[in-house]
């Protein structure tokens, strides 16, 4: 299952943090709760994974984290970041509906996605992460320098992450 835009919340400031362990992690500062997140993960499960979290009760993301992704599936441009399409300022808040959010059973905070393989494109200030086998964008949700590309019904194509310094973006770089 992938993830479906619910609706587009107020922006919220958030904190991103790259290094070559953890390629990266954004975290939305204002989402915090005593509640644990739900999380959606994809990628194979096993070279490969991003994890978002959810907040239980809006579907509001919480935090993203590529945890892993094989080296082959890196790859670098020149080109800027795409800024053709049609651009709403907002943070994401998918569908979570499917979940059983009142479970005690631990798995059910999970909706694993092992099927649904990820790309990481590293442009000059931006890394665009790209789930394969999902159509392109047709707009954007834009919540600082985080950016979730949506499709035409609705599904989460791209998460991106934009105005990024050079050091930033070198710790990704495919060697």
């Amino acid at each position: 299952m992938m993830l479906i835009l619910k609706k587009e919340n107020p922006c919220e400031d958030i904190s991103i943090d790259i290094d070559g362990y953890i390629p990266f992690t954004v975290e939305v500062k204002s989402q915090g709760s005593s509640a644990p997140p739900l999380y959606f993960r994809g990628g194979d499960g096993k070279q490969s994974l991003i994890e978002i979290g959810l907040n239980r009760g809006s579907g509001s993301v919480c935090n993203a984290t590529l945890t892993a992704i094989s080296p082959e599936r890196v790859s670098e441009t020149e080109l800027p970041a795409n800024n053709d399409l049609p651009e709403i300022i907002g943070l994401a808040a998918f569908d979570v509906s499917t979940w059983d959010s009142c479970s005690d059973n631990y798995a059910d905070n999970f909706d694993d996605s092992f099927d649904s393989e990820i790309t990481l494109m590293v442009g000059a200030n931006y890394l665009s992460l790209h789930f394969e086998g999902i159509e392109e964008p047709v707009r954007y949700i834009k919540n600082n320098q985080l950016r979730f590309g949506i499709t035409s019904d609705g599904k989460l194509s791209t998460l991106e992450l934009l105005e990024l310094t050079e050091d930033q973006v070198n710790l990704l770089k495919p060697v």
